[in-house]
């Protein structure tokens, strides 16, 4: 079990890996998409991952394509693939998320505009990056001193909270979660890994496509369920989403 969990990561990387290749998602899904038909089977999957140096089952990638609803003739629509390539994001995103998250951005411009003398008047018309162009090496040189002072005690306070957050479960957790279950086959709840921490709702669902109308029409016309007939509320109508 744990070799197949290995070479399931493996796959799973290389498809970021694989994503990171081509211009866009969309393009290496129509990439995978050998027969062009807008959705990708376990072979094309396959194939798709052999070429990335990636060897999977082909039950390990039907598990795959289930773990994110595949419909029930196996095939993959491009709203799964995702999910799929999301799963395990690689180290260079993760870390790229983890420092997002840490405001180092806001704290450079904090000090940016500390760098200037609090008894300098501020002109209207040298505000925002026409003032940061008007910086003096001095200014300069100030600004990064006190900036990477407070850079390093960011980095030393988080990556000393990194270093307990996997499976960090507090002293007697079970004990305090035992009041709130009632059944004797109720839920407990457990903590997460770092990739999920920071990878957020867009780790788990993706990001949203900038592209609206590409957007709506893979929306209505190409999932799973586009052609199923339902009859409209209001007059009763047999429709398809389209």
């Amino acid at each position: 079990m744990a070799a197949e969990d290995n070479a399931v990561d493996k796959a799973l990387e290389r498809l970021a890996e694989g994503k990171d290749k081509h211009d866009s998602l969309d393009a290496f899904f129509k990439h995978l998409d050998v027969d062009n038909n807008q959705s990708i089977d376990a072979d094309e999957l396959q194939k798709g991952l052999e070429q990335l140096g990636a060897t999977l089952s082909h039950e390990s990638i039907c598990k795959l394509m289930e773990s994110v609803g595949a419909s029930g003739d196996g095939r993959l629509t491009f709203a799964q693939f995702e999910k799929i390539v999301r799963k395990v994001p690689s180290a260079g995103r993760e870390t790229e998320e983890w420092v997002s998250s840490l405001g180092i951005q806001r704290l450079l411009a904090t000090h940016l505009d500390d760098a200037f003398d609090s008894s300098q008047p501020v002109d209207d018309g040298m505000m925002g990056l026409a003032r940061i162009a008007s910086m003096k090496p001095e200014q300069v040189r100030t600004a990064c001193a006190a900036f990477c002072a407070d850079l390093e005690k960011v980095l030393i306070n988080q990556i000393e909270q990194l270093q307990v957050l996997p499976g960090a479960v507090p002293e007697g957790g079970e004990e305090k979660h035992g009041k709130f279950q009632f059944a004797s086959n109720g839920k407990v709840g457990d903590f997460a890994s770092t990739i999920e921490f920071f990878g957020g709702l867009d780790g788990m669902i993706g990001l949203p496509n900038p592209n609206v109308f590409e957007a709506m029409e893979r929306e209505h016309c190409m999932q799973v369920d586009s052609q199923d007939t339902f009859v409209t509320h209001n007059y009763g109508h047999h429709a398809t989403t389209p």
